[in-house]
Parts: C-alpha cells; sequence; structure tokens
C-alpha cells in the first residue's frame, strides 16, 4: 500500500535528523530512553512534543471514547482487523476522524510490519478508510516500527552492541521459542491473557527483543544477554525461562506426547508472564506512549509491581518513569480518594463503566462529548500542570514537603475534575443509561485506568508509609545498577 509505504519513508527520514550518536554516548539511565523517545516522535508530530505532559497510552479493551475524557490525549493502535469493524472502537468511523482531527487520538499503524511481509493484504482490504484518515488528520498519524529500531538500536551500542540490530533477539525469540508456543496455542487455558488477548510469540518476541536492548541498564539476576548461551543453568532470570521453554519446545517437537507437550506450554506461558511484567516495567513507556505516562490498571501494575519486589535487596538506579508509575501506585493504594465521586456533580453512587456496548455512541453523542472535551482544554491541561508540580514537589523534598502546599495542589486538581465532569455528564445525558453504573462500596472514581484517576491526598500516612523506601532508593546511586561497560561487543555468529 504506497500510502502507508510513503509515511514509513517520511518518518524514517524525519527522524534521522536526531543526534542518534550523541544520545548514544549520553545514555546513562532508562530515563535518558524516554527522553529520547520523546524527542523521536516529537520530530514526527510537532504537537506530540507540545502536549507531552497530557499524552498517555490507549488501554484496550477499555471505551477509548470514556478514557479521552480523563486522559487529555492518547496514542492509539489501530489495525485493519479495527478498522474493518462498522464501529471502529464502538463509534461511527467519522466521529475517529473527528477526534483525530481535533488532535486527540495519535494513530499507531501496528501492523504495518507484519502485513509489509503479505503485500499490506489486510490494510488493501480498508484501503477506503485508510485514505480517509490521511485526508482528515496525517499528521496524528505514525508507524511505530519505524520510530522505535534507532532508539533500541542506539540504547544496544550505548552497551557496546555495535554489530547488532535488536531485530536480531526477536529473530532468536522467533526460531527458538516457536515449537513451546506452538504448544501454548494448543492449550485452551485463559490464564495469561492480557487485555482479553492471548499471548502470541511474536508478542513475546517484540518483548524480548526490547529488554535483550536495554539489559545493561537493568540488574544482572534478570537479564543478561547471551547468558542462556553461555551458561548450562543461566543465573540471570529471564535468559534461564528462555532455555527452558526452547528446551522444553524441542524436547515436545522431538518426542511428542501429552505430557512433553504440555510442559512445553507451561515454560512458555512462564516466559511470557515475565517478559510482559518487565515490559510494562521498562520499555513500553518507550514503545506506546513514547516517553509519556504508559497507563496501566490496578491489576497490571501490581502485577508489574512484582519485578521490583524481586530486587527489592538489589535497587536499580530510579529513573523517571520508574519514580512516576511508583508514586502512582502509592496514590491509587492510600486511602482519602480525591477522585470526585458522582454525588458531588448531583448523581448519588454511580459511576462511568469502563466497557461500553459498541452500538451505544451515535455520531451525535460523540460529537457532543468532543465538544464538551474542547471546551475543557485549558482546565485539562491546568490539571495535568497540576499533577506533574505535585509529584516533583514531592519527589524533591520528600518528607520535607510543605504538606499545606499539597493539600493545596490535590484540593485544585478536584475542583477542576468536578467540574469537567458536570460538562461530560451533561453532553451524554442521551445515553446515561447506558454508559452509568452502580458505583461499588462509597466511591465512585470517573475510570480505574491511568495518571489521572490515580490522585489521592499525599498527606495521609498510608503515603508517607509507603513512599519511605522510594525516598530512601532517590538518596543514593546504589552500586551495581549497571554492569561493567565493555569498549566493543560482539555477539556470536
Amino acid at each position: 500500500m504506497q500510502i502507508l509505504k510513503d509515511l514509513h519513508q517520511q518518518q524514517s527520514q524525519a527522524i534521522q535528523t536526531i543526534d542518534w550518536q550523541g544520545h548514544r554516548r549520553k545514555l546513562a539511565t532508562l530515563s535518558d530512553l524516554g527522553t529520547l523517545a520523546l524527542e523521536t516522535m516529537g520530530r514526527v508530530n510537532t504537537s506530540f512534543d507540545f502536549y507531552n505532559k497530557s499524552i498517555g497510552s490507549w488501554i484496550n479493551g477499555d471505551s477509548l471514547i470514556l478514557q479521552i475524557l480523563t486522559q487529555p490525549r492518547l496514542t492509539v493502535d489501530i489495525t485493519p482487523n479495527e478498522l474493518e469493524k462498522i464501529r471502529p472502537f464502538g463509534m461511527p468511523f467519522a466521529s475517529l476522524c473527528r477526534m483525530a482531527e481535533l488532535q486527540l487520538v495519535y494513530l499507531n499503524f501496528r501492523d504495518y510490519d507484519s502485513d509489509a511481509n503479505n503485500d499490506f493484504q489486510e490494510h488493501e482490504g480498508v484501503a477506503e478508510r485508510i485514505e480517509t484518515l490521511f485526508e482528515k488528520a496525517r499528521s496524528q498519524l505514525y508507524i511505530g516500527s519505524a520510530l522505535r529500531k534507532p532508539i533500541f538500536d542506539t540504547a544496544l551500542q550505548s552497551g557496546g552492541y555495535d554489530n547488532v540490530s535488536y531485530e536480531y533477539f526477536y529473530n532468536e525469540a522467533i526460531e527458538n521459542l516457536s515449537n513451546a508456543a506452538k504448544y501454548f496455542q494448543e492449550t485452551k487455558s485463559d490464564d495469561a491473557n492480557f487485555r482479553s488477548e492471548k499471548p502470541s510469540l511474536v508478542a513475546v518476541a517484540w518483548h524480548w527483543a526490547y529488554l535483550n536492548a536495554i539489559s545493561h541498564f537493568l540488574p544482572a539476576h534478570l537479564i543478561r544477554i547471551d547468558n542462556h548461551n553461555n551458561e548450562p543453568n543461566p543465573q540471570s532470570e529471564l535468559n534461564h525461562l528462555f532455555k527452558k521453554a526452547a528446551e522444553l519446545g524441542e524436547e515436545a517437537q522431538t518426542s511428542p506426547n501429552e505430557t512433553a507437550k504440555r510442559k512445553a506450554a507451561e515454560a512458555f506461558i512462564k516466559l511470557a508472564l515475565r517478559l510482559r511484567s518487565c515490559h510494562l516495567n521498562f520499555t513500553a513507556p518507550l514503545t506506546a506512549s513514547w516517553g509519556t505516562t504508559y497507563n496501566m490498571k490496578g491489576n497490571e501494575y501490581t502485577q508489574a509491581q512484582d519485578v521490583r519486589d524481586y530486587w527489592r535487596e538489589q535497587p536499580f538506579q530510579a529513573t523517571d518513569i520508574e519514580v512516576n508509575r511508583y508514586i502512582l501506585y502509592i496514590l491509587q493504594q492510600a486511602s482519602d480518594s480525591v477522585n470526585p465521586s458522582f454525588r458531588e456533580i448531583g448523581l448519588n453512587n454511580m459511576t462511568l463503566k469502563e466497557q461500553v456496548d459498541d452500538h451505544v455512541f451515535k455520531e451525535a453523542d460523540v460529537y457532543n462529548l468532543l465538544r464538551a472535551r474542547v471546551s475543557r482544554e485549558d482546565k485539562i491541561n491546568e490539571a495535568a500542570s497540576i499533577l506533574g508540580e505535585l509529584k516533583e514537589v514531592y519527589i524533591r523534598n520528600g518528607f520535607f514537603t510543605d504538606k499545606q502546599r499539597l493539600k493545596k495542589l490535590v484540593n485544585d486538581y478536584k475542583t477542576i475534575q468536578i467540574e469537567n465532569l458536570k460538562v461530560y455528564i451533561n453532553a451524554i445525558e442521551g445515553v446515561w443509561r447506558y454508559v452509568l453504573a452502580p458505583a461499588v462500596g462509597g466511591l465512585s472514581p470517573v475510570l480505574s485506568q491511568g495518571i489521572f484517576p490515580w490522585v489521592v491526598s499525599l498527606s495521609s500516612d498510608a503515603v508517607e508509609a509507603s513512599i519511605a523506601p522510594l525516598i530512601e532508593k532517590l538518596g543514593h546511586l546504589p552500586d551495581g545498577y549497571r554492569q561493567t561497560m565493555q569498549v566493543k561487543r560482539i555477539l556470536p555468529k
């Protein structure tokens, strides 16, 4: 499909103007990679850089229309499967185009690479809609695979691996894990599903590639490049899981029986789950939200938190991304929520659903919601600034923070959110019965995902007790957070 090929070429050329070698020399932490990801996306969309403090990633499976009301701008994966639906993302296609025109969403052609190998057969099937998106909102379209490649390759080079691309590790995973993945796909278990999707070999392979590319920023007991090839019993956890899945998959292929197949499938699941946890912690903020907020639900963050618990005795250097997510998790768990309840806006004990049936929102409904959303633009940006200031103040001063100032920031945020909700609820009056539900317990948060609904009083005892390990970690640079660097590293052929 020529229109997509042209976009890929143009965006690839645009990011060539970045001083990649300069960044390579300066990369010292994961935070530096986040900065690089933001600059990369900014080269193909200037508005992304301008609005970066209020941008986050869409949570697949939740209502895009409702999430845009709590996360001002969203990065969204758009696929041929979604575009072929009569109502993509549960709305008329014209409404999606309008959302993009208003610069509320940044649409990533996620399946570009895989479909390119098939001569874009899937994208050709929705060519008319793709052309309409280009006509209406070309500046909001991007191809993530074109942007992430130099980021991860530069990360690898900063670790001394000049002769290899991160795609080497993707191909390694595809080659070594295909048997185990095949036996896993034959199972009917949904235990490893993520946002309603079963882990795929392709997803596992990319997670493996991402994490290998940044492995020198991570603790050695988690992952080390080629550790699974050099040691009979790898000490690094991910390398151990990778080697076991590969070996059990090969055994099941050589001597097929139900027990061998089950063991291979179980090994693949364990690897997929651990890779996903590490991806959510370290590389999803680079590949999905480009250095901005990577939104997760509470249960997803709990799963990702397990990675940090694993190395509690050997903390790595805290980064902006890590600090941001850790604090948000603590805030969500603490009491005294400042999310406005629906009681405060005149609807007793109600909340918005996370998922809404596809048929609910007509074009006029979405138009009303988007008009309401745009009318609150200044206040939404103000709320985002308050959250940013709140986080920075607390991180910078820790326990010595002026609690009265914190309370004022939180109260200012809540006031804006109450005003926003009143406007939004009025805009969806015609579909109330479809999008509202009784609140559980006494609280009525807007949605359960992302940065914006996750604020509580930072002066609470729960926060002070929980934040102590983070403050301690920020107070010094732990030894051994990064492996000793060699001038050059060469992977075996």
